[in-house]
């Protein structure tokens, strides 16, 4: 059976990063995933995130993969997956090029980006973070064409 990701409707850069990182690091699990959005703070049909082994929750819901809880401003979303897929030795510790996506993934999803140098640049305006909210206009609410 093909699991199903949870993120909230209107997915952002810690969201979609989240769901990647599942998909594209965990394919045994992950791989055929489908999606599901929800309302936050909300989860899947009001169930608790955690109790479905075929159902995950990322950024949403107050599960495992969620960090928006007390304390929720020491990590993000991904970094939660990513440590999830280090422990399970799913990615190499050493793999500076992942560990410094999700580190921007955290960064922009604690507002840390805006004391980046050049935030006033024009060229910030072309940043992945700063389109997805443009693609969920143009996708006119298609949160799974997004996130894809």
């Amino acid at each position: 059976m093909s699991k199903l990701i949870v993120t909230h409707i209107h997915p952002d850069l810690d969201a979609i990063m989240s769901a990647w990182l599942l998909v594209r690091f965990d394919q045994s699990r992950y791989g055929d995933a489908s999606f599901q959005f929800v309302p936050a703070p909300h989860t899947y049909k009001d169930l608790p995130p955690d109790n479905d082994p075929d159902i995950v929750h990322v950024d949403v819901g107050g599960g495992r993969f969620d960090h928006h809880k007390e304390g929720g401003f020491v990590t993000c979303a991904s970094r939660l997956v990513w440590e999830d897929l280090l422990a399970e030795k799913l990615i190499a510790e050493d793999d500076m090029a992942l560990k410094e996506m999700v580190e921007v993934a955290y960064e922009i999803d604690t507002f840390a980006d805006c004391y980046w140098p050049g935030t006033g640049d024009l060229r910030m305006a072309f940043m992945l973070h700063e389109i997805i909210p443009a693609l969920h206009r143009l996708q006119t609410h298609d949160n799974e064409a997004v996130l894809r």
